[in-house]
């Protein structure tokens, strides 16, 4: 297309524009043009006609003169070339014929037809004009001078293209300072671009646009940005040039950003808005605006976050997600707005650096979320979230503009957006580094009122943060253990509401971390990543993955095996028949691998986003093999459970994880795994056929055979042992050889729990020497006695117990198929009592590990000998003094998987007794760590309230504790108040800064609690109360709260409180209840089971020995007998209580001894056993509806 087609404004608003054959321009003199394709028929007939007639017509009319046009071209080109002398010029360096129909062809605005009859000096080539660079011309000749010689690109030989090259380039440098109205020329260089096709001259157009642009950045930008939000023809090749010279893409940004702002201030500014946000999302893939994008990326996040909300409050038609992301020259076109809006927000969180936030926010949905009117909410805290996580460097900036737009912005909803960010911010633990607490409390009650409600809800969330209130952080976490409770409660929907409740407290404790209890939720969570209910698997999945996002520095290590662990079901479950475990698999595993910093994250993002399923599985297993080489062997072993799974398609990749391991890590296999191993990995080389029978459904290219034939040679590759065919040979049937596979399986399975108790234990014991000898003696000489006792606390003890009992471990494992292993667990579990201490005291040891090695370099050099003669370097101190508190929490965890492959049932029961003692040792040593914890959070209280003479911690755990308003009878008005619940008391105190001053101290062993709700106001703070009252009437106290959820939580902990001092009928059969604790470990003389019970930790006893006489409860009413006396050392054991009952009963007789007796059945059962009977034959037995009665049954 020629230059010199430029259309009128009604020949520009026809539809459909054919492609136009190029015309041609002759360049006279330099500078001197003559258009010669405009000479003929321009009578004001013509143009009346061409008015008239329709488009096509009109299209086709215009092509005809078109081709006259050019054909006369032609000519004119020879016979001007022969003698361009005589050709007769005008003052503008125009021909004069051409003058009037010229008009026809490039209508313009007013302003540049008169600036085009402007006259102008004739300079007779660019020499001229190089020669003369200080002349000084006016700012209209210099425009149209700059004009001619940008409409002169177009012509068709290289000497008369390069001649206008250089002298728009000479006009642009030498005088582009001086020229005045800069935006309307760049305005009509780029109405000309629009019709012209030529990429040379449209090149060479650009560049003298963005030379302008070094004078002129700000008309430049702002005419540029004009123009193209209206035509988007060459937008990114100006966009680009524009990118190229210093300074002007942050000219270009702030306009393009100014005019996405536009949405409220002008009429119809919505389009001017639309088109901004187009041009930025282009903007965003050009490499020279990557600087300028990363200075602005505050001010572009957070809008562009609006805008997404902007353009769904539009309503526009078509409004959906796209399902790809669009490349930056075709995207912004194939696009709709909503899509256009939320690629820029992607496209912000793919610059280098920040793909990890982009991962995590898209395994979320978060694009997903903000791109729906009813989760956009929750969309935007998700990004923010995202940014905590991993730690983004822009997160600071981001902070303090979103303060300043609260603080100035006028527009409501931009303010809600910035406020979300603002409030989520508060949890990350870089905040202290941006803005002090003094000022972010001053700011976020400046908030509270605010007159934009969400405004002041979020102020009143965040100044509720730990940040803020940093005494929560303890409260938080003496929660946890409650909740993980209520996770092996039988009714689903409880357990995923526990599992909520935990990981809404893991995101309020995420700048604190959660401590060592991370480590206890994450093996209570591992039996539930296979539960068989889907929405609990993808409950416990998201929450493993939030325990590891949430884990600290110092508490990595004690996670890291647990995280391990957890990997190949993870892999596996990729797989998982349920949509969201797969997507929370994908989230967990992706955290799982940046928490343990595996190479080649990027590949294995890209594969869990965009891959398919086998390309995802393959991506995945390469990533885990090359990251956890010494683990192979247990992965290996794990996968090996799955192929019983109940979901098809998760024992087929277990099986293909089988084959493909052993077949890329047979040398390391052969190295690593025993003789046993190996036999156990033939042995369910059948059930892995079998389970991969099938798998031709999911490789169409291979057959079932191909299938088989191709795992059985990776099992052939390992396993020198008789093929399985020929045993069912010898055997005779396959049923017998599939009877003596599994039976052959279970067997193995116990033989290799035997064998990992025994290497495990061998292996820990090493360590615990390795701690005395190589680092405990040492050291003695560098460190002070206190230090050694606060950092080796009682290894020594540990070694003397576990040199026994590695000995004790090995004779029962050496002799009688180890049937007494059950015992060498039992007479340990008081000795690993040690562990208590060790547990709750390694935390402080480690802090103190860092302390001495960081103020001291000859213990810096001496840790680092110690640590290369130990183990060669690969783990220091610190890293050791974490193992013992691992290795106590996994006993019960390797007797669980003896105890499950063990057939003969009397061993079985014994196990389970061993089971019962690691398990009960495991709970009693966490306990031991809460109860260390909870000690100096209430040392911490004791401190802090003045006038406080009782030691609190006689008074149990704390509850909850926060403001509240209180009415005494003694004070009838309402007084701000701080309060603390403990079990047993309730504190009320005057808040003093951060201490604070005791009022009242109430004992809740003569209280009562009353709801009270008719004074209660919806959406009125502080009108939520409940009554407290004293027993005996003296006194009592009326509990205000701001909102209704505060009043209910605070009624709960009551409730629970007052429960514990007194238990449901406590009193109904006329006892005293009291309750006793003990402050040392006890273990229960009837069934062993440790009590810990400080402060109302409750723990069920089946069995109790009597320590003191009894006389009391009287038999039935309708019984004879004495009453119920005991006698010391008795045992009792408790079969059946009923609360409301006032009398003893002695537990039903047992008469299974007796050949007659036929057991709990009713009459039909009875009738129908003594059928083939002889006659006079008879039974007995207990009715099912009441086992206290009996029925005899004659034939």
């Amino acid at each position: 297309m020629g230059a010199c087609s430029d259309f009128s404004q009604q020949e520009q608003a026809l539809p459909e524009k054919p492609q136009r054959r190029k015309c041609s321009w002759s360049i006279l003199s330099g500078m001197k043009r003559l258009c010669v394709c405009s000479q003929h028929d321009t009578s004001m007939a013509d143009r009346d006609e061409e008015r008239t007639i329709s488009s096509q017509r009109r299209w086709r009319h215009l092509s005809r003169k078109k081709i006259a046009a050019e054909n006369q071209v032609e000519s004119e080109e020879v016979k001007l070339q022969e003698d361009t002398g005589k050709v007769e010029l005008d003052p503008t360096g125009t021909k004069k014929e051409a003058s009037e129909s010229q008009g026809k062809w490039e209508e313009g605005s007013p302003e540049e037809q008169e600036e085009e009859r402007a006259p102008t000096p004739s300079l007779p080539s660019t020499s001229h004009m190089t020669m003369t660079p200080g002349e000084q011309l006016p700012s209209a000749q210099l425009q149209a001078l700059l004009m001619r010689a940008v409409k002169g690109l177009t012509t068709p030989t290289l000497e008369r293209f390069q001649a206008a090259e250089e002298e728009l380039r000479t006009i642009v440098s030498l005088h582009g300072d001086k020229m005045e109205r800069v935006g309307d020329v760049v305005g009509r260089i780029l109405i000309w671009l629009d019709n012209v096709c030529h990429p040379r001259a449209r090149k060479a157009a650009l560049r003298a646009t963005a030379l302008l642009a070094r004078s002129h950045p700000q008309d430049v930008v702002l005419s540029c940005v004009a123009h193209t939000l209206s035509s988007d023809r060459c937008a990114i090749e100006l966009w680009k040039a524009l990118g190229e010279e210093p300074q002007l893409p942050r000219e270009v940004l702030r306009q393009l950003l100014d005019k996405l702002q536009q949405r409220c201030r002008e009429e119809k500014s919505g389009n001017v808005s639309l088109a901004a946000m187009r041009t930025i999302y282009e903007v965003l893939f050009l490499w020279g605006y990557r600087e300028a994008i990363l200075e602005m990326y505050p001010q572009m996040l957070i809008l562009c976050v609006r805008q997404v909300q902007y353009v769904m409050d539009l309503h526009l038609p078509g409004t959906y997600m796209a399902s790809t992301t669009s490349s930056p020259k075709e995207g912004s076109r194939c696009l709709n707005p909503l899509s256009t809006s939320v690629e820029a927000v992607k496209t912000l969180f793919s610059m280098p650096g920040y793909w990890k936030e982009f991962a995590s926010i898209q395994f979320q949905q978060g694009w997903d979320m903000i791109s729906s009117r009813y989760y956009y909410s929750q969309g935007v805290g998700l990004i923010a979230r995202a940014m905590i996580e991993f730690e983004n460097p822009q997160l600071p900036a981001v902070f303090r503009e979103a303060v300043t737009i609260v603080q100035r912005e006028k527009e409501e909803e931009q303010r809600n957006i910035a406020m979300t960010f603002c409030t989520e911010f508060l949890q990350s633990p870089s905040i202290d580094s941006i803005m002090t607490k003094s000022e972010l409390q001053a700011q976020l009650m400046e908030w509270t009122q605010d007159k934009n409600p969400i405004v002041r809800r979020l102020s009143l969330r965040g100044l509720g943060s730990i940040v803020l209130q940093p005494e929560k952080v303890q409260s938080l976490r003496a929660q946890l253990p409650a909740i993980m409770d209520m996770f092996c409660d039988k009714d689903g929907v409880r357990v995923m509401g526990a599992m909520h409740q935990a990981g809404h407290i893991i995101y309020l404790l995420n700048g604190e971390g959660l401590g060592s209890i991370s480590q206890d939720i994450a093996v209570s969570l591992r039996p539930f990543i296979d539960d068989e209910r889907g929405s609990v698997r993808s409950a416990a999945i998201l929450l493993l993955g939030n325990v590891v996002s949430s884990v600290k520095d110092p508490d990595k290590p004690i996670v890291q095996q647990e995280m391990i662990h957890c990997l190949l079901p993870l892999l596996l479950h990729l797989e998982d028949r349920d949509e969201s475990v797969t997507l929370r698999c994908k989230l967990t595993l992706f955290r799982c691998a940046v928490f343990l910093r595996w190479a080649h994250l990027k590949m294995l993002f890209r594969s869990m986003a965009w891959d398919g399923s086998t390309q995802l599985m393959k991506c995945t297993w390469k990533c885990l093999m090359q990251n956890n080489k010494s683990h192979i062997p247990k992965f290996l072993f794990q996968a090996l459970e799955y192929l019983e799974s109940s979901q098809t398609t998760i024992r087929h990749s277990a099986a293909l994880f089988i084959g493909n391991t052993i077949h890329h890590y047979c040398d390391l296999l052969s190295e690593t795994v025993t003789e046993d191993g190996i036999s156990r990995l033939y042995e369910v080389r059948y059930q892995a056929v079998l389970a991969i029978g099938h798998l031709s459904k999911l490789k169409p290219s291979l057959t079932v055979e191909e299938n088989r034939e191709l795992l059985g040679q990776c099992f052939k590759s390992l396993f020198p042992l008789p093929p399985l065919e020929k045993m069912k040979e010898e055997d005779g049937t396959a049923k017998d050889a599939l009877h003596i596979q599994q039976k052959m399986t279970e067997l193995d399975k116990r033989n290799c729990c035997l064998q990992e108790i025994r290497q495990t234990e061998e292996k820990y014991t090493d360590t615990l020497e390795s701690i005395y000898q190589h680092f405990m003696k040492p050291l003695q000489r560098f460190l002070k006695p206190e230090d050694m006792k606060n950092i080796f606390i009682n290894i020594e003890d540990l070694v003397k117990v576990h040199r026994f009992f590695l000995d004790d471990l090995k004779n029962v494992l050496s002799f009688s198929n180890a049937q007494n292993l059950y015992q060498v667990f039992i007479k340990y579990k008081e000795r690993f009592l040690l562990y208590g201490r060790y547990c709750s005291q390694v935390e402080a040891a480690i802090r103190c590990l860092d302390q001495v090695a960081g103020s001291s370099m000859d213990v810096r050099m001496k840790l680092e000998e110690c640590s290369q003669r130990a183990n060669n370097g690969r783990f220091t101190l610190r890293d050791l003094l974490m193992v013992p508190m691992q290795r106590v929490l996994k006993y019960h965890l390797l007797l669980q998987e003896l105890v499950k492959h063990t057939v003969e049932p009397s061993e079985k029961e014994n196990l389970r007794l061993a089971l019962d003692a690691m398990r009960d040792l495991a709970q009693c040593v966490n306990e031991i760590k809460r109860d260390n914890e909870t000690l100096k959070w209430i040392t911490n209280f004791q401190l802090s309230i003045e006038k406080l003479s009782q030691s609190l911690a006689q008074y149990g755990r704390p509850k909850i504790d926060g403001e509240l308003k209180v009415i005494s009878s003694e004070k009838r008005s309402k007084m701000d108040r701080y309060a603390f619940l403990l079990d047993q008391v309730l504190l009320i105190c005057k808040r003093k800064g951060d201490s604070y001053e005791m009022r009242d101290f109430i004992d809740l062993h003569t209280y009562q609690i009353r709801d009270d709700s008719l004074g209660e106001k919806d959406n009125k703070k502080w009108t939520y109360m409940f009554h407290l009252i004293c027993n005996y009437g003296t006194q009592g106290y009326e509990l205000f709260f701001k909102t209704q959820e505060l009043k209910k939580k605070w009624m709960e902990q009551f409730e629970m409180s007052i429960s514990n001092i007194y238990p449901e009928n406590a009193m109904s059969n006329g006892h005293d209840f009291h309750m006793h604790s003990f402050e040392e470990t006890a273990s229960c003389k009837s069934c062993q089971m440790l009590l810990r019970l400080w402060v109302y930790a409750e723990k069920g006893l089946p069995k109790m020995e009597v320590c003191q006489e009894y006389y009391g409860l009287p038999p039935p009413p309708v019984a004879f007998g004495p009453s119920l006396r005991l006698s010391m050392g008795e045992i009792v054991e408790l079969t059946k209580a009923e609360v409301e009952q006032l009398w003893w009963e002695n537990p039903p007789p047992d008469f299974s001894a007796y050949l007659w007796y036929a057991g709990p059945m009713e009459r039909a059962e009875a009738e129908q056993i003594l059928t083939n009977r002889s006659d006079g034959t008879f039974l007995v037995q207990q009715r099912v509806k009441d086992a206290a009665e009996f029925a005899i049954s004659i034939k």
